[in-house]
């Protein structure tokens, strides 16, 4: 068999450092769903909870190409060198914003060579087009009913897609896990916390969506992604509620400010998206405890919030990431975030014990070797990273995702830098050091695999950019 061939020519220790799901060899095998000639297709299997069902297409010619589930080529894999130099080296790889990196210096990749006369578009049309000629090859070989559904998206659906996805994160919209398997859809604008580091403090306060708006949102988003040509629309697995705070638009609505609750957001998404069956969204500590009615002084609860919550679930809505930042309450404060510790572990709680999965967002070089508040305490990066590895032992949540700094200019955190109420850390070693050290400090009991598995460590990927839009390819 072709993937015979192509293991044989990969040594173990080669293999193992591609993908988690390369190293299951026979789980693998078992998921062949195509055999033609020169060309086989395997069916990977979701395996972790970060990552869904892919398909693996091998050539005879060595080349491995990674399709998500909707048809959108990921990665294009090359082997290159012999014998003990022997390795596998990506020539084309898509990130978390859709843009394509191609390395030049990796090609060719069947006929696609290194050409300066050609630009990064016409190089990936190039190596696109090789992917659905490999397609059409293995089409025409034997295959299961799985592999009657394998189809990859041609360049132009590739570009269409990643202009019409343009639409909807431009701004300063955050995504936290975005892939190809996504969709997300706005529901409000602006956000009420005006955080000294968050491109997101630029905008308008938090203005809930309505029930028209977000309808229209909704319809227009299907009917565009169904227009592009060989989309897998029910390879989707998992749409995102594009806000800043999910229970925030529950309060307007209880407030008669809008006409569209929470629950009608669940309602909308499945009319119209009946397989999905992920949901996930931000979800923020203060309108958390205003639901509940919790009492600050006396630590206690109001409202029993749980028929709610779980009446969420019940509409498929299964993740939630919560901006927790840090432990240490001169550290939120500083930040100007509006909530101390004790609140944001109060919250992180009402979720966890109603079933919530909770994706904790933690900052790593924000508050700088250390930071002065304004009566004058210096704090540094060490008891913001004991007080946050502190709370996040207590509340254990799902996963840990670590948000390093960007340098936004025009945000508040800038003045701070300049009045010295904030020192840098001395480079990148710095930040990488705090980093380690609350990764070792981080104790997850809930953890089903690798300790490494439960760390996120590229958060700062779904901030927007800090120069300029984002581009469908770039060259290396």
């Amino acid at each position: 068999m072709v993937y015979q061939k192509f293991r044989e020519n990969v040594e173990g220790p080669v293999w193992k450092s591609l993908d988690y799901s390369l190293r299951q060899m026979e789980i693998l095998q078992k998921r062949r769903v195509i055999q033609g000639e020169g060309v086989e297709v395997y069916l990977v299997p979701k395996t972790s909870d970060s990552s869904d069902p892919e398909f693996y297409m091998v050539t005879d010619d060595n080349v491995l190409v990674r399709i998500s589930a909707t048809g959108s080529p990921i990665a294009i894999y090359n082997q290159k060198g012999r014998g003990a130099t022997r390795r596998l080296e990506a020539v084309v790889e898509k990130d978390t914003k859709e843009t394509y990196h191609i390395y030049r210096e990796r090609l060719p990749v069947n006929g696609v060579t290194e050409n300066p006369s050609l630009t990064e578009y016409q190089l990936l049309e190039r190596l696109l087009d090789y992917v659905k000629k490999e397609e059409a090859v293995a089409r025409r070989g034997e295959s299961s009913e799985t592999g009657k559904s394998f189809k990859t998206l041609s360049y132009n659906a590739v570009i269409s897609r990643f202009d019409f996805l343009q639409t909807l994160t431009g701004g300063e919209t955050i995504i936290p896990d975005q892939y190809s398997d996504m969709i997300f859809i706005p529901y409000s604008d602006g956000c009420n916390y005006r955080c000294v580091m968050c491109p997101v403090s630029r905008t308008k306060k938090f203005r809930p969506g309505t029930e028209t708006k977000f309808t229209r949102a909704v319809d227009h988003i299907y009917n565009s992604l169904a227009t592009i040509e060989n989309l897998n629309m029910e390879g989707h697995s998992e749409i995102f509620l594009n806000g800043t705070d999910a229970f925030q638009q529950e309060i307007s609505y209880r407030q008669g400010k809008t006409d569209l609750s929470l629950t009608m957001i669940l309602d909308i998404v499945h009319e119209r998206f009946p397989w999905i069956s992920k949901i996930s969204a931000f979800a923020g500590s203060k309108s958390v405890l205003r639901l509940a009615g919790y009492d600050n002084s006396s630590g206690t609860f109001s409202q029993d919030i749980f028929p709610f919550l779980t009446g969420l679930q019940d509409k498929r809505l299964v993740r939630l990431y919560h901006g927790l930042e840090t432990g240490l309450d001169q550290g939120l404060k500083r930040i100007n975030k509006p909530v101390n510790a004790e609140e944001q572990e109060a919250a992180i709680n009402i979720l966890k014990r109603a079933g919530f999965p909770i994706k904790e967002i933690v900052l790593v070089g924000t508050l700088g070797k250390e930071f002065t508040t304004d009566d004058g305490i210096t704090f540094t990066w060490r008891d913001h990273v004991n007080a946050t590895a502190e709370l996040i032992n207590r509340t254990q949540p799902y996963r840990v995702m670590f948000s390093e700094n960007r340098a936004y200019r025009d945000l508040k955190r800038a003045e701070l830098v300049e009045q010295g109420l904030i020192v840098e850390h001395e480079g990148p070693k710095g930040i990488e050091r705090e980093q380690r050290t609350l990764m070792r400090k981080i104790r997850l009991t809930e953890t089903r695999g690798q300790r490494d598995d439960r760390f996120d460590s590229d958060y700062q990927e779904a901030l927007p950019n800090t120069d300029g839009e984002n581009s469908v390819v770039k060259i290396h």
